[in-house]
């Protein structure tokens, strides 16, 4: 897809099913200090729930350390959601990944496999998230959401 529209430059990619309670500019600013790739974290604090997402562990410097999808047995409940950053320097990168035939429809996945190669740091999300791409978790997202605009 970044060959087939000309993308040369740097990407930031999110996806549209991300509720976020507070601004984003922090990401921004990280992005612009590091120029590494970057990916959104946020803590779900919990074990169970962490079974539907990825855990990830980061070392003392924000970068990920480990990274699994789906874990059946998690050891965090740090979560990557769907806002990534990728300096142009990286998307060779992503072309070799999709060349060797990893699944280009799960970004969760070139992640997974981007982190071990390269620095791959993390910025923690303010306030609330939810990943609102099921009936349910819509329908929480506004019980919650409507609450905090009441107040």
């Amino acid at each position: 897809m970044v060959e087939r529209v000309g993308v040369g430059d740097d990407l930031i990619v999110v996806a549209g099913d991300n509720l976020f309670s507070e601004p984003l500019d922090g990401f921004g600013t990280a992005i612009r200090e590091r120029r590494a790739p970057t990916l959104a974290v946020y803590d779900v604090g919990d074990l169970e729930a962490i079974k539907r997402y990825n855990a990830i562990e980061v070392d003392a410097e924000g970068r990920i350390a480990f990274f699994e999808e789906k874990p059946a047995e998690p050891r965090s409940t740090l979560t990557g959601i769907a806002l990534y950053f990728y300096p142009r320097e990286t998307l060779p990168l992503v072309r070799r990944y999709v060349d060797e035939g990893n699944n280009p429809d799960q970004p969760g996945r070139l992640v997974q496999w981007l982190y071990p190669r390269v620095d791959f740091y993390t910025w923690l999300v303010p306030g609330i998230w939810y990943d609102v791409g099921s009936a349910e978790s819509l329908a929480e997202a506004d019980r919650v959401f409507s609450s905090l605009v009441s107040r």
